[in-house]
């Protein structure tokens, strides 16, 4: 499974707000992600390489909440004139189908840039977890109350990726909902949770630095 990272406007923009050269002021994109996880870094590269072509500052708004639909929300009602964008990952398609609440439509209400980048899943654990993919999961089932998996966003290719994975393996470990990659990273490194999935964009450098085994 793969995260797709998209890039989206507001639909509708009014025929006079491109009359004069765009961009002449600055534009915000709206990142519906707490600060450090994998679309959160990708976006501020984004921004900067965007910031760079088109002359005007783009600048970065950290809106994190509802599994990203706040973040989502708030840029469906800015004025629709192409100085608001938003930047998300895989879970703006997938939303509506697992948060029933999403209050808007991923195409009827937003009109799709582009998609600028995708990541393979990655499957970490903490070091403390026995070494071989098949020896985690050996220890896992003997003692299942003693694992949880780490859930970075509910609904996004991370969640849907680890729920396989348990489903493959054949565990049944507790799996707990964190509001974004940072935090959740975060903990499975101090090893209050003992596995994640997520787009190795985020986790592959902290695999590389011994804090976790990918």
């Amino acid at each position: 499974m793969r995260r797709f990272v998209v890039a989206v406007a507001l639909a509708v923009a009014s025929s006079g707000a491109f009359a004069q050269a765009y961009p002449n002021k600055p534009i915000r994109m709206v990142l519906p992600f707490p600060p450090g996880g994998g679309t959160d870094t990708l976006g501020r590269l984004v921004a900067e390489r965007m910031t760079e072509r088109l002359g005007q500052q783009v600048l970065i708004t950290n809106v994190a909440g509802g599994s990203g639909t706040v973040g989502s929300d708030q840029t469906r009602r800015a004025e629709p004139d192409g100085y608001t964008l938003l930047f998300h990952a895989s879970l703006f398609a997938l939303g509506k189908h697992v948060v029933k609440s999403t209050p808007y439509d991923p195409i009827d209400d937003f009109t799709a840039i582009g998609r600028v980048g995708l990541a393979p899943l990655l499957l970490i654990a903490h070091p403390s977890v026995p070494g071989t993919l098949a020896e985690a999961v050996k220890a896992a089932k003997a003692n299942e109350k003693a694992f949880n998996m780490a859930i970075p966003s509910l609904g996004a290719a991370g969640h849907l990726g680890a729920l396989e994975f348990l489903r493959l393996a054949g565990l049944n470990i507790q799996v707990v909902a964190y509001k974004g990659t940072a935090p959740a990273l975060a903990d499975t490194m101090g090893g209050s949770t003992q596995f994640m999935v997520d787009a190795m964009t985020a986790l592959l450098p902290q695999a590389k630095a011994g804090r976790v085994r990918g």
